[in-house]
């Protein structure tokens, strides 16, 4: 089974993002409280999400995405 370029990018993509939250949060927690550094990590894909999909969630999905948030 041999892996696809665009398959090796989104795996590498990911953890890249993922781990960049780390510098997001030691560069501006102690500047802004927590809420606000929280906020400004899920915007961004938040926003990308939507203009993927060109949607915006309806009924129940509004519930399954405030638990969640909350969880994570």
């Amino acid at each position: 089974m041999s892996l696809r370029t665009p398959d090796l990018l989104f795996t590498a993509i990911a953890p890249a993002i993922w781990g960049s939250t780390y510098i997001v949060t030691t560069q501006y927690l102690p500047n802004f409280s927590p809420m606000t550094v929280a906020m400004l990590r899920a915007l961004p894909a938040g926003l990308l999400l939507v203009m993927i999909v060109r949607q915006i969630p309806t009924g129940i999905w509004w519930m399954r995405i405030f638990i969640l948030g909350a969880l994570n």
